[in-house]
């Protein structure tokens, strides 16, 4: 729990490469009473960061060095906006963020053998079935 919120990977037992794109991880998170997260600041992001790693590990059995996983911020004409439409927070992964594309998604590394700069966050067409969604609930 983190600020009044609980945190969730939500994702299916279906093959990574068919999540859907942002709206289908948007979907998934409303269909549970939840939504997609914003990242408020740093302290927010290594929380997350952290819990993302250690929820993949414990509940995943995937042989991958990473996640990626839905934001619900936009990256609009040069800066990355939260759903609220106020300036977000973001830790770049290397070359990005890339001007053309206005989905964000999250590479965490959850292996030692994955590290800087192989980890951030970055843009991307909306239709990426990569990304996992990370939802949050309200707790009260």
């Amino acid at each position: 729990m983190l600020r009044g919120y609980c945190y969730k990977l939500v994702y299916r037992a279906v093959p990574y490469e068919s999540q859907g794109g942002k709206a289908q991880a948007a979907a998934q998170c409303g269909h549970r009473g939840g939504t997609l997260v914003d990242i408020e600041d740093k302290e927010m992001y290594d929380a997350l960061y952290s819990y993302i790693q250690d929820e993949w590990v414990t509940y995943t059995d995937r042989e991958r060095d990473h996640t990626d996983v839905w934001l619900a911020s936009s990256y609009v004409n040069g800066v990355l906006r939260k759903t609220s439409g106020d300036e977000g927070y973001a830790q770049w992964f290397t070359s990005h963020p890339n001007e053309s594309q206005t989905g964000v998604a999250w590479i965490i590394a959850t292996k030692p053998t994955r590290s800087v700069p192989y980890i951030g966050m970055y843009t991307s067409s909306e239709s990426n079935s990569g990304p996992v969604p990370r939802c949050r609930f309200s707790m009260s």
